[in-house]
């Protein structure tokens, strides 16, 4: 099977996004398409990042672990550009919640809102990018879950390698999806 297919039926063993009875903005079926999106988007990506040393299985999984970490895949995320607990006031785009910053530039920041691949790939690009540099500076040495659970907290936190319960909680999702790619 292709990484597209193993990381959408990765995807589809997670819960959905929680919304109010009868405030579901999609259906089981448009969220199924913007999933196959998603999945697209990690793969196709995955495979010319170049700026990653611990494989590309690893770095698709850690790209789909942030993304349903900070948003649950959730519509208003992907779709339009809103954050889903308004925890960063507007600051940040697409389902890696990302910054404007020096490894993302305005111009290309601005262009992460929508549901279509090539805003999705443009996220994942971005996330990728993050995901390496936080890497690098945390001195990952290889695809382990003691190694991930560390970029994740500086992920999250973008201070410092330091471990947190929400990094450590994410390293086990990447390891099962690890384990489904």
């Amino acid at each position: 099977m292709a990484l597209k297919e193993l990381l959408l039926a990765a995807a589809l063993k997670f819960a959905p996004p929680w919304y109010p009875p009868g405030q579901n903005p999609e259906s089981f079926d448009q969220y199924r398409a913007r999933l196959d999106t998603i999945a697209e988007a990690i793969a196709v990506e995955s495979e010319v990042a170049s700026n990653w040393g611990l494989g590309r299985r690893a770095l698709a999984a850690a790209t789909m672990t942030v993304w349903y970490g900070e948003t649950r895949f959730a519509y208003e995320v992907h779709a339009l550009g809103k954050s889903r607990w308004t925890q960063d006031l507007g600051k940040a785009r697409c389902m890696g919640q990302i910054h404007v910053s020096r490894i993302v530039p305005r111009q290309e920041w601005e262009l992460m809102v929508g549901a279509d691949l090539q805003a999705t790939r443009l996220c994942a690009r971005a996330t990728m990018r993050v995901l390496a540099a936080q890497a690098g500076y945390c001195r990952a040495q290889s695809a382990s879950e003691a190694s991930m659970a560390r970029v994740f907290a500086a992920y999250g936190t973008g201070r410092g390698c330091a471990l947190t319960p929400q990094a450590k909680k994410r390293a086990v999702r990447w390891a099962l999806i690890m384990q489904q790619i």
